[in-house]
């Protein structure tokens, strides 16, 4: 009976370990232009995703924040001159936990 209770126990371990993993983001925009336009004016584009940690311990949809946020400022920025890529985390207090905020802007000259 012992034995069951510690597989039990690892097991609920490594699955709130795994919830808690994101995937990598490679902050580079594919099909975007490598000589910057002479007569383009600047353009900020920015994107924010929020999540939220219940009770602080369980992720609703914070996983792929930056994922998600740099996924849209990608395709609104194709084709254009990229430069200063920002990144910027922000969290608030809830009733019960914390919402998580990731914001991605960037300067796009078309």
């Amino acid at each position: 009976m012992k034995k069951y209770i510690t597989i039990i126990t690892i097991a609920i371990v490594l699955f709130f370990f795994g919830a808690c993993s994101s995937a990598s983001v490679s902050l580079s925009i594919p099909g975007a232009r490598k000589d910057k336009p002479v007569d383009s004016k600047p353009e900020i584009i920015s994107k924010q995703e929020c999540g939220y940690q219940l009770l602080d311990f369980i992720p609703l949809g914070t996983n792929d924040l930056l994922q998600r946020a740099f996924r849209s400022v990608q395709m609104r920025a194709t084709g254009a001159y990229v430069e200063n890529i920002a990144v910027d985390h922000i969290w608030y207090y809830g009733f019960v936990g914390t919402f998580l905020c990731t914001e991605v802007s960037a300067t796009v000259y078309r």
